[in-house]
């Protein structure tokens, strides 16, 4: 008899063992799928945000236009057609929800801002230029201090 109850028992061990082993894999694959689950927020990477922020390209398409329109205006046009480029800009992007700030100035001679040297010839036109847009996520500059802009 003690022969036949070893080998119930030996049997019965590894029937035992192989379960323990079925529950234990059932259990660890559990806890690591919750915590895959509870950490997958931390780990994630919203790349969306980046499509979604176009003020670099508003900033890039702003200067192209600028200098279209001082390279395609007669000097006596050339200050009202800048005036009414920033404000139909400013006007437009606002609606978007950027703040847009655009200052011009002659850059060869000591003048004030808003004047500049023109005689109808596109290598006398030397106008400077500064843009800045500005949302709650970024803020773009050139040629322009932002910290006397935004407050």
């Amino acid at each position: 008899m003690s022969s036949t109850s070893r080998a119930s028992r030996t049997r019965r061990s590894s029937a035992s063992k192989g379960q323990w082993f079925l529950i234990s894999t059932v259990v660890a694959v559990g806890a690591l799928l919750s915590v895959s689950l509870v950490m997958k927020d931390f780990f994630a990477v919203d790349a969306s945000t980046t499509s979604r922020s176009r003020e670099g390209f508003y900033e890039w398409d702003l200067k192209e236009q600028f200098e279209n329109i001082v390279n395609q205006s007669s000097c006596a046009d050339m200050q009202k057609n800048l005036d009414d480029f920033i404000s139909f800009s400013r006007a437009r992007l606002w609606e978007s929800g950027y703040l847009v700030y655009i200052e011009y100035q002659q850059t060869a001679g000591k003048t004030k801002p808003y004047s500049y040297i023109c005689n109808d010839s596109p290598k006398v036109r030397d106008i400077g230029k500064g843009i800045l847009i500005a949302t709650q996520d970024a803020v773009y500059y050139d040629n322009i201090d932002p910290s006397l802009i935004i407050r």
